[in-house]
């Protein structure tokens, strides 16, 4: 094997060198022609740097011939000479114009110069005009005036702008095929130089092959040896790995598998090598790998990994993480890919679980907020952020009393710090209600739970919020209509029996006086058969804001029926004060209404008991409040009727 290595060398060295002398004609030969060409070059360059000199020039003997056209356009008498002379300044300004553009393209000086000299041409072409305007319709005098003065002066500023530029274009030509002509000589001196290292290397070059190949023979004999040892080792910790090992080949097919990669796939040793890679690939999954393999073969990477499903022998799918990468032999060809196979099923299953977990607290009603132990938050779900009015990145990083008015806020972290301290729970686990802050600064109620997690040394706690203040607006909506009329907004039956508990209780404790009034309206009937009971409910509000102005701040008016209302007067100086009271309402009430555009009369009839001159609860207080008011209807109606002892019940 070494020796035919050794003659198949020898042949390579051979061709080469038959190879190197071709090269070493072919040498000679560019290098006379390349001579031959930079001569012409040369040659060449000595013409062309002049063009712009030239340029200059013949743009200055234009600008001195277009002067004296306009000397003869304001000096002549003819109109038809005056046209002649300028169809020629015409002409002339053109070939100017030419000129001025070889000498802009190719002037390496101050350009600014070659632009004003563009410039000053643009404004004689303007006095040329007002010129050649004034010889043929206007004053002789005047043109001869622009021509000497305006005249005069801008072509003197023109050509002043000329002579620098073709000072300047002579000086660079002149400098520029000096410096041709050195670079031609160094370009000579180096190409001689090169051919003689080539010379030089192709001899060294050759007699370090020959030392070489003894050499190569001998490397190749050491990275047999080291090849065959390394494969033995490959195989012995590939058999041993936790991972799944697998040589494939070129062609796809399963070449050594590893003990691993068989509990992985659930085939065996001799399955797996009777079989190709794509056979124990998902469909879905064929073509993604198949673009990173050709990079490899075009060494354009040399390794890569994938995320992709295989197929268990029991049919079901399993994920697996591959690296690979391309082996090649010492010459550099590709031999085969050796890839590490890892089962990653279980921790795509907790990535999945994970992101639907997400995908659920992002889409429940409640609130989801987590801190840890310094109440700093570490996440929070989409409804808290909708909750709160903040964004998600706004939250995390803050701390959790941000979103609490006081005193909430001291609460929350008085009772976070005694759980830490002490293990006693106040809040965790226990559902509460609280106020909530939004960003806006707006409060809010809110529920409230706390729940702790340990996830090894580490606390989080875990906040359910949901805002209640719909739950509490229906709660107060229930309370109101539990204790007040619907139609006045006054106490009702409930409330007012509760409020004189409260008054009869303190009457009792501080021997005090009260008086209740049972006040019953006095042709209300009427007003509801005839305008209806909308018109009736807006009059029993009059008739509560009526009440209401009579009275005290610490005085009840309640509507107890259908035109049934009830005073409460706690703390009276003095009976006498009760019958003021009620006399005062009897006279309000029997000012007319204007209620809907109506005009409405009504009386009333009031009953009026005092205590404790009557001395008892709340439920026979009332009774004898109503008792005395049937008396003041059977009196005539419209007047107020005292309690007395020698009464009696009244029905209908």
């Amino acid at each position: 094997m070494l020796k035919n290595t050794a003659k198949r060398l020898a042949i390579i060295i051979g061709i080469a060198y038959a190879l190197i002398l071709v090269l070493i004609v072919w040498l000679c030969i560019t290098v006379a022609l390349t001579m031959n060409r930079l001569q012409t070059i040369t040659n060449d360059l000595y013409l062309h740097p002049f063009t712009v000199n030239n340029a200059a020039l013949d743009s200055l003997a234009s600008m001195n011939l277009m002067r004296e056209k306009m000397l003869e356009i304001a000096l002549s008498q003819d109109v038809k000479a005056i046209e002649q002379l300028a169809v020629e300044s015409y002409v002339l300004d053109e070939k100017l114009r030419l000129d001025i553009n070889v000498v802009e393209a190719g002037f390496l000086g101050d350009a600014e110069k070659v632009k004003e000299v563009q410039r000053q041409l643009e404004d004689w072409r303007r006095l040329r005009s007002r010129t050649i305007g004034h010889a043929v319709y206007g004053s002789k005098s005047e043109a001869k005036r622009l021509v000497k003065d305006e005249g005069a002066e801008l072509f003197s500023q023109m050509t002043a702008n000329m002579d620098y530029v073709v000072e300047f274009s002579r000086y660079r030509a002149l400098a520029f095929v000096n410096e041709a002509k050195q670079q031609f000589d160094l370009a000579l001196r180096q190409i001689w130089l090169l051919l003689g290292t080539t010379i030089l290397i192709v001899v060294v070059t050759a007699w370090v092959k020959i030392r070489g190949v003894a050499y190569v023979l001998r490397r190749d004999e050491r990275i047999t040896g080291a090849l065959q040892a390394s494969e033995t080792r490959f195989r012995i910790v590939s058999d041993h790995a936790p991972h799944g090992m697998v040589t494939v080949g070129l062609d796809g097919s399963l070449m050594q598998v590893n003990p691993a990669l068989c509990h992985i796939l659930g085939y065996s040793r001799d399955e797996l090598e009777q079989m190709t890679f794509s056979d124990v690939t998902h469909p879905g999954d064929q073509t993604p790998g198949m673009g990173y393999i050709q990079d490899m073969l075009r060494e354009k990477v040399s390794s890569f990994q994938i995320e992709k499903r295989c197929l268990h022998k029991n049919g079901r799918i399993v994920w697996v993480r591959a690296s690979f990468s391309l082996l090649c032999n010492h010459a550099g060809i590709p031999q085969y890919f050796v890839g590490q196979i890892e089962d990653i099923t279980e921790s795509r299953d907790a990535v999945e679980h994970a992101r639907l977990m997400a995908l659920v607290l992002d889409n429940i009603f409640d609130g989801v907020i987590t801190i840890d132990e310094t109440g700093i938050i570490v996440s929070c779900n989409g409804a808290a952020e909708h909750l709160f009015g903040y964004t998600a990145k706004e939250m995390m990083g803050a701390n959790v009393s941000t979103l609490m008015p006081a005193p909430y806020r001291d609460e929350h972290a008085g009772y976070l710090r005694h759980y830490l301290e002490t293990g006693e729970k106040r809040v965790i686990g226990i559902g509460r209600e609280v106020a909530g802050k939004r960003k806006d600064g707006s409060t809010f109620p809110m529920d409230l739970a706390v729940s702790e997690l340990r996830t090894g040394d580490r606390r989080i706690f875990i906040g359910i919020v949901r805002d209640i203040t719909e739950r509490k607006r229906a709660e107060e909506k229930v309370q109101y209509l539990a204790h007040y009329d619907v139609v006045t907004d006054l106490p009702n039956r409930a409330l007012l029996l509760d409020r004189m508990r409260q008054v009869l209780a303190l009457a009792k404790r501080d021997s005090l006086n009260l008086a209740l009034m049972f006040i019953d309206l006095d042709k209300f009937k009427p007003v509801n058969d005839t305008y209806g009971h909308d018109v009736g409910d807006l009059l029993l509000k009059a008739v509560a804001t009526r009440l209401q102005a009579c009275l005290r701040d610490s005085d009840t008016a309640a509507r107890v029926g259908g035109d049934e209302f009830v005073v409460l007067l706690p703390t009276l100086e003095d009976d006498s004060d009760a019958l003021v009271v009620a006399e005062k309402i009897l006279h309000i009430l029997n000012q007319p209404f204007d209620v809907a555009g109506h005009t409405l009369t009504i009386s009333a009839s009031i009953g009026l008991t005092v205590n404790p001159a009557h001395n008892t609860d709340e439920k026979l207080l009332l009774k004898r409040a109503d008792i005395a008011m049937y008396y003041a209807k059977k009196a005539g109606r419209n007047r107020v009727t005292q309690y007395q002892s020698d009464m009696q019940e009244v029905t209908q």
